[in-house]
């Protein structure tokens, strides 16, 4: 038997906030070593997962929260973005290194929403016969994880690049960005990581500098294979004033120098 989607509240609505169930249909235990994978794509042929994960689990049944608390084993591309009443594709298979795919899912349609999980917070308390301390603390994670996930989810990737590049890379930043995505595609053959990751080298893969006029406003060396380097994690929370006087400070540039043998893409990280 597939694995099913369990309808959601509000049914079949899906976004941060939101939670949902899988549910394996098969007759008896399942292998001990059960890993599930799954993700939710705005294309049926799953080509760009917009959020997925995978979970230890030899359970029938797998419960999913979307970012109501940081949760091991789950990712989000924030290069693939979704508006609110736009559908979206749950998909899921269960793997076990000792019998190989366990069961697999027919991709099942759902609606996305960006908001409908804080009203679902928010309303979940308000029968609950008394507003307590832990209604209170409720309250607080709302907030703070709601915004900025919400404003996270609505950043989009700019490239500067024109695919993978070497050498050095320069744009000027004449609109406002929360910051500059780095993605290395290719590095020497000599090079070590030198953390159980296997995601950090000592040796400097590339320097990602700021300029405001000629003078440096920050520099960051590049040690991993993609690195977020926000501009300025103040200036995200001036995003409404920035955009509705149209102030945005003038002149910034950046550079991005790739060592010897390393190509990469860099890209700006704007909301549309």
């Amino acid at each position: 038997m597939p694995i099913v989607l369990i309808p959601p509240s509000p049914a079949d609505v899906l976004g941060p906030g939101l939670r949902f169930s899988l549910q394996t249909d098969l007759i008896g235990p399942l292998p001990p070593d059960s890993r599930w994978q799954w993700s939710i794509s705005p294309d049926i042929e799953d080509q760009q997962e917009l959020w997925g994960g995978e979970f230890a689990s030899s359970s029938h049944v797998l419960t999913i929260d979307l970012g109501k608390v940081p949760l091991v084993g789950q990712a989000r591309n924030l290069s693939h973005h979704v508006d609110d009443g736009e559908p979206v594709y749950v998909n899921s298979r269960i793997v076990s290194d000792q019998v190989g795919t366990v069961d697999t899912m027919t991709p099942t349609t759902a609606t996305w929403s960006n908001t409908a999980g804080l009203y679902e917070v928010m309303t979940g308390t308000a029968g609950a016969g008394g507003f307590t301390d832990s209604d209170r603390q409720q309250l607080v994670n709302v907030a703070a994880w709601t915004v900025p996930d919400l404003f996270a989810n609505g950043l989009r990737l700019f490239e500067v690049t024109t695919g993978p590049s070497g050498g050095q890379v320069a744009s000027e930043i004449s609109e406002w960005a929360y910051g500059i995505l780095i993605r290395l595609t290719a590095v020497p053959a000599d090079i070590s990581w030198d953390t159980p990751d296997q995601n950090y080298s000592v040796r400097t893969l590339a320097v990602c500098r700021v300029f405001r006029e000629t003078d440096i406003f920050m520099r960051v060396p590049i040690h991993r294979s993609s690195q977020i380097i926000p501009l300025d994690q103040a200036r995200s929370q001036l995003y409404v004033f920035t955009q509705t006087v149209g102030l945005w400070s003038p002149g910034l540039t950046l550079e991005v120098d790739f060592g010897p043998g390393v190509q990469g893409q860099v890209y700006l990280m704007r909301l549309p």
